[in-house]
Order: structure tokens, then sequence, then C-alpha cells
């Protein structure tokens, strides 16, 4: 089979152990034979060592997929002076590890800027992927290539209903979005151009908020990337858009926390692999755990 030159990013980290054994496999079954290049990049915890489990999880599916490499992403005042003057408007930008909430912002540039392929296959580790994502990206890649305006396209946000979406792309439904997600794209990072850095301090909250927004969110309180992305894309006319392609696939994200999400996580796995889900999914971009008791 010949791969696409597309670079499959996956960022990682080891508090991501709990699903990452299972979630993992399932990206990769999907879409790591056909890119070129996959790119597990790991946001490390400062000062402690990856758990051994962690590390045997990684080499084992380097055996399973050769062509995957794994990066740590290291914080080198280097690193951030490359990352700032390679994607932003002000080449003096200390690029934070954290954005306002406490979201990966340094890892995610350094994906892009450690991939080899200038299109970007980007997935949160906890996304999960329906229908037939093997093939939705060969369909996605060729709209991307021979669409200008299009900055990046991702899969439907939960199983849609074929005539959903009013702009067409190949002949198919797709639904541009306002906003930008960093959860899961297909992006040309040749059309991107530099992002502009916005903050979003303590000092612009009314006085009486200004502790409580200090003690919750992360210094230097840096907007999401996926909000600097809007920016840029709103500013330039350029279009995100989310589509089921050829064979109606999807990405579904885990946003439930706790015990029951990882006591349930395995099993939507192995249905969606199957080909099942609940109609009560329909539509919907998080997994509705609820809909899929009701199916097991």
């Amino acid at each position: 089979m010949k791969r696409l030159p597309i670079t499959l990013q996956i960022n990682v980290t080891e508090l991501d152990m709990p699903f990452l054994p299972y979630v993992l496999p399932h990206q990769l079954q999907a879409w790591g034979d056909l890119c070129s290049e996959i790119l597990v990049v790991i946001d490390p915890i400062p000062e402690r060592k990856a758990p051994a489990a962690f590390v045997a999880l990684l080499l084992e599916l380097q055996v399973a997929w050769p062509h995957l490499r794994v990066q740590v992403a290291q914080r080198t005042q280097a690193l951030r002076t490359t990352l700032s003057h390679r994607f932003f408007l002000d080449p003096e930008l200390h690029i934070p590890d954290r954005d306002w909430r406490q979201a990966p912002f340094f890892a995610y540039l350094y994906g892009w800027e450690e991939a080899s392929y200038p299109c970007l296959l980007h997935l949160d580790a906890d996304m999960l992927l329906g229908g037939n994502p093997g093939a939705w990206l060969p369909w996605a890649w060729e709209i991307l290539t021979h669409t200008p305006d299009l900055l990046a396209l991702a899969p439907a946000l939960g199983p849609q209903p074929a005539y959903i979406g009013n702009l067409s792309l190949g002949g198919y439904p797709a639904t541009p979005h306002d906003r930008f997600s960093t959860r899961a794209y297909l992006l040309d990072l040749g059309r991107l151009g530099q992002l502009p850095y916005f903050t979003h301090p303590p000092e612009a909250q009314p006085p009486e908020r200004q502790a409580a927004y200090r003690a919750r969110f992360c210094p230097p309180y840096a907007l999401a990337l996926e909000d600097l992305i809007t920016i840029w894309m709103q500013a330039h006319g350029a279009i995100y858009a989310t589509s089921g392609g050829p064979e109606a696939s999807f990405s579904l994200h885990p946003s439930e926390q706790g015990e029951r999400r990882e006591h349930l996580l395995p099993q939507v796995v192995k249905k969606l692999e199957q080909g099942n889900w609940p109609p009560a999914q329909a539509g919907l971009g998080d997994i509705h755990f609820s809909a899929w008791e009701q199916i097991w």
C-alpha cells in the first residue's frame, strides 16, 4: 500500500495511561498504515520519569508500525525561539507550556515543528474514530490538496445523517465551523500563516473575581491555541470544516471524566471497531455513555 505524504501526529502524556493501551492502537489501526510518518509526541510531566508500562507500550507499537517515531517535547529556550519565529507574528514571544486553562500549548507546536510532512493529521490521545476512517483519509487528503481556501478538514462530530452539511466538498456534505478544534484535524501547515498571540489575564476580570481566577487558571494566561487559529482563520477567510466523506466517518470524544469513563471506554472502542453505535449518539461529538450502556 502506498502511503500518503502525511504525518499522523498524536500527543500523549503518562496521565493518558489508563486508556492509552486500547485507544492508541485503535487510532493507529485506523490511520497508521495510510500515513508516511507516525509521530507520537510525549508531553512530559516536569521532574517525573515516565512509567515503565508507558514506555513499553510505545516500544511495542513501534514494532507493529516501524515508521512510528517517538519524540519528547523538550522545553528548551532554543526550541521556544524556533517555535515563536516559525508560528507567531511576535518572534520574541516566550512560548508557554500551557494555555490559560492548563491545556497543552507548547506540545502542540512542537508536534508541528517535528512533523516531516506539511500535511499534518493530528489526534488528541483520547479521540476515537468510527465509520470507515480508512476510506475517509485518502478522500480528505485529495479534498484538502485541491481546495486552496480550506485550511483543515476533520471527520464528522459523531455519527451524522448523510444529508447533514451546508457545504459540499468533493460531492459530499460538509459543515464549516466558526471555531477551530485541536482535537482531530487534517491540516495543511503550509497554508497557516503566523499566528497572533493574546492572553486572558486576571486583570481583565472584575476585581472581585481576580483572586479566584489566579487560583484556578494558569499563567501566563495564553489563549488556547485553537482560539488563536480561529482568530487567524477569521482574518484570512480560511475554512475549517467537518465531513463524514464517502463512508460517513466520524470522531468521538470522551468528555466525561472519572471511573465510569475508564470502565466503559474499552467497550466503546470495541463496538466502534465492529461498526456499532447507539442511535442516541447520532449528531453528538462527545460520547453519550448512557446510550452505549443500552447496547451491551
